[in-house]
């Protein structure tokens, strides 16, 4: 399979692929060590070693509850995160791809990503080397968007392509493509409150399905704690239309649609005891969450309709 098909600049990717070889056998100790801190990522502890500025991590602290950030553990899984500039190439070098694609592959090396703004190596989830360019940007919610979804389909956790709107204490999640206008029911929310409007993390506990903000990426809400969840009300899948009306989905359907909606999970590369795993998380959604499909106009109006059919 020709993986770097759709790209636009596939030289690069080819450039990247060499970067890839060199970290088989990468010295990490030629490089200084700016800090390193424990990150406490839904349930899963990430040791961050920082090569690159000492300005990284002061960055994405914002965007996670101070309880999440802790002491370097040499025990648990670490993640070195290492500059292209480091490696001979310059961040315009690096990020010279127009498309936002995800390549996702396995090899005798361990899973590997690449995107325009990263290079992930995930050796034995023990040991993650990432490369992005200068700084904190986008190459580091890239790299999460990447290496979390698998990570945390093993604890009853996924991340959905949505947008997520609290209202009396419940998550209303709303699903759709790009440009179906998950973004646009945030701006027409005005008494709700906004978990993110592009993706959002949905957990089962005790048998109820919970909802909280992802805090990778998209536009970043000051009053979105990440730390806090709230019970699911319900999904809809958004349409655009000149008229509101919703009406609920077959459990077939609705079911195709969570997985839709699943952020990289990367079905080709997934062992058949993953892919079935989700499957069967996909339906126990379903089943405590309906999903409905929402017809509205870009009008707040819409949450009138949601109002008369939920509660």
């Amino acid at each position: 399979m020709e993986l770097s098909l759709g790209l636009r600049n596939p030289q690069l990717f080819e450039q990247k692929k060499t970067l890839i070889k060199k970290l088989e056998d990468i010295d990490l100790s030629q490089y200084p060590i700016h800090d390193k801190k424990q990150l406490s990522l839904f349930g899963l502890e990430l040791n961050l070693v920082n090569y690159q500025d000492s300005d990284f991590f002061s960055t994405i602290e914002k965007f996670y509850p101070a309880s999440w950030w802790g002491e370097f553990n040499t025990n648990g899984t670490q993640v070195h995160l290492l500059s292209c500039e480091d490696l001979g190439m310059s961040s315009d070098e690096f990020e010279n791809e127009l498309m936002p694609d995800c390549i996702d592959w396995q090899d005798e090396m361990g899973h590997i990503g690449i995107q325009r703004d990263f290079i992930g190596l995930n050796k034995n989830d023990n040991q993650i080397i990432i490369i992005t360019g200068k700084g904190a940007g986008d190459g580091w919610f890239n790299f999460l968007r990447w290496y979390l979804p698998r990570q945390l389909l093993k604890n009853n956790q996924v991340i959905l392509h949505s947008s997520a709107v609290v209202k009396n204490g419940q998550a209303y999640v709303f699903l759709g493509h790009s440009g179906a206008g998950k973004s646009t029911v945030t701006e027409l929310s005005p008494d709700g409150h906004v978990l993110g409007d592009d993706m959002n993390f949905v957990e089962v506990s005790d048998g109820q399905l919970y909802a909280r903000s992802g805090g990778i990426g998209g536009r970043f809400f000051p009053h979105a704690d990440c730390s806090e969840s709230f019970p699911v009300k319900a999904f809809f899948w958004l349409n655009q239309s000149s008229q509101n009306k919703i009406y609920p989905f077959s459990k077939i359907e609705g079911v195709r649609l969570i997985l839709a909606s699943m952020t990289n999970i990367f079905w080709e590369t997934l062992e058949e005891k993953e892919r079935q795993f989700a499957f069967d998380f996909a339906i126990q959604m379903n089943e405590l969450g309906r999903v409905y499909k929402l017809d509205f106009e870009k009008k707040p109006t819409f949450w009138e309709v949601i109002d008369d059919y939920c509660l």
